[in-house]
Formats: structure tokens, C-alpha cells, sequence
């Protein structure tokens, strides 16, 4: 007979809280992310529309990505490039906890900072939602560009009104002019800087991000994290409703109100002369 202790009701209760919302994280991992059900629309829907665009435009021989994760993004390039590498760091996790069989892995582990490639030898270099967390970001941007071949390009997104993700491990967020800064210093030919979202979508994904992630969340007494759990497990289809209707206004108002100082996120491309 086993003499474990029992599990306490707070024990109990958090993890039933812990498994439901990694259930509600699997469900959106199977949900396309461009739906109105999910809380990051509004940064998907400009996302996926720019990075599309840059890879019919940039996209080219021998595409290395830098930072890839799982490799979201690699049916936006795949079939424009002659071979695609992902490369990321090594966390230890993925050594420990297998991967399903749908998730890509990296090919490379390495650091950005030091890119175990030779000079010149990649066409196509992508450094997606990365720079925000490397703690020498000049330092990587050097590595990209001395890997890249002449005439070969750099696509590099970064969030900018976007809350605190990958901490600690999350350390600045960019504007137009210090992205333009660290590229030209760096040895890039700005070709061309994209905002994604306006207004209306910092408004809207604030608030979904802060009502769905968040709010649920973020409380230490236990009575208080109690109710509020109960409420998110009972309401999960009404606040799902709400995260639409909060995606329509804030499209609607992205659409109204164009204004340059609220942007969600930043697509700049950037080109090694020959």
C-alpha cells in the first residue's frame, strides 16, 4: 500500500486548472491562426499576409532560419527556395521531452550569436520574432551578415506593442528607426519596412491577450484564483465569443483608423549589396 501523501484540494485544483489550459493550447495549436476564435488574430492575420508577400519577393536559393522553433512559417518559403535549414538554440527541453510526430525539430543547434556557417554561403536568411530575445542582437545581426551571400537577403520581424513573452528572456522591443539603425550598422541595405496593424489592432489584441491569458491568471490568493478558474472553465465558449467580437471592432477600427505610432509588429527586409 502506498503511503504518498493525498493531494490537497488546492493541489487538486490547480491541477485541473493546469490541464485545461493546456488543453485549450492544444486546441489552438489545430485551429487555423488566422480564426476569429483566436486571441491573436489580430496579429496573425497582418502577420501571415506580410511574411507571404516577402517571401515571394525575397525568398531564394538556400534559406537558413535563424530562431525557427518549430518552424511555423516554412510553408510561406519552402517551395520558393532550393533548400531550407532551421537552426535554434539549444534549451535542453527538447532533449528531455519528445516532440509529437507532427512538430518539426531544428536541423541545427547553435547560436545566433555565433552561426556555425562559413561566409557567404546562404541566400536567404529569416529572423523571425527573434531579436526582441537575444541579449547581443548587433552581434547576431554581424553573423547574418556575414553568412549572407552578396545580393542575398534578410527577413527579420520583431513585435512591438505585444506583451512580455519567452521571459526572462525577453528583452527590448524596436521601433522603425532602431531596427533601421541596428540593420545599417550592421552592413544592410534597408529595402523596405512593413507595419502590421494599426490602432484598432494593438486596442484588440491587448485586450484578448490580457482577457484570455492573462486576466485568469495573474492572482496569489487562491480563493480569487479559485472563482476566477471556475469561471474560465464554465464561460470557455462566451469568452471565445467575446474574443471574436473583440477581433471584428478591432479590424474594423485597424481599417477606419490608420495611425503610424500604434503598430503590433514590424516586418523590415534587409539586402547585402554585391
Amino acid at each position: 500500500m502506498s503511503n504518498a501523501p493525498r493531494p490537497s484540494f488546492r493541489q487538486v485544483i490547480n491541477t485541473i486548472y493546469r490541464r485545461y489550459d493546456d488543453f485549450l493550447r492544444r486546441l489552438y495549436r489545430r485551429l487555423p491562426r488566422t480564426t476569429l476564435l483566436d486571441p491573436l488574430f489580430l496579429l496573425y492575420f497582418y502577420y501571415n499576409r506580410g511574411l507571404q508577400m516577402a517571401a515571394q519577393r525575397y525568398a531564394r536559393g538556400v534559406l537558413l532560419d535563424v530562431g525557427c522553433g518549430h518552424q511555423p512559417y516554412r510553408q510561406f518559403f519552402e517551395d520558393k527556395v532550393e533548400s531550407y535549414i532551421g537552426l535554434d538554440f539549444p534549451s535542453g527541453r527538447e532533449m528531455l521531452i519528445p516532440s509529437p510526430a507532427d512538430v518539426a525539430l531544428p536541423d541545427v543547434y547553435a547560436d545566433a550569436h555565433r552561426l556555425p556557417v562559413r561566409d557567404a554561403a546562404i541566400d536567404t536568411l529569416l529572423c523571425l520574432e527573434v531579436l526582441e530575445h537575444l541579449s547581443e542582437p548587433a552581434q547576431a545581426l554581424g553573423e547574418c551578415f556575414r553568412v549572407l551571400r552578396p545580393d542575398g537577403h534578410l527577413i527579420l520581424t520583431v513585435p512591438f506593442c505585444f506583451h512580455v513573452h519567452g521571459a526572462p528572456h525577453d528583452f527590448r522591443r524596436y521601433t522603425e528607426y532602431g531596427l533601421r539603425h541596428l540593420m545599417e550598422r550592421a552592413g544592410f541595405q534597408v529595402v523596405v519596412v512593413h507595419r502590421h496593424g494599426s490602432f484598432g489592432a494593438v486596442l484588440g489584441l491587448m485586450a484578448n491577450v490580457y482577457l484570455f491569458h492573462h486576466f485568469f491568471e495573474v492572482r496569489r490568493q487562491f480563493a480569487v484564483r479559485l472563482l476566477l478558474g471556475t469561471v474560465k472553465v464554465v464561460g470557455t465558449i462566451p469568452l471565445l465569443l467575446l474574443v471574436m467580437v473583440v477581433n471584428i471592432m478591432g479590424y474594423l477600427l485597424n481599417l477606419s483608423h490608420d495611425n503610424p505610432h500604434f503598430v503590433v509588429n514590424y516586418l523590415i527586409v534587409g539586402r547585402k549589396a554585391s
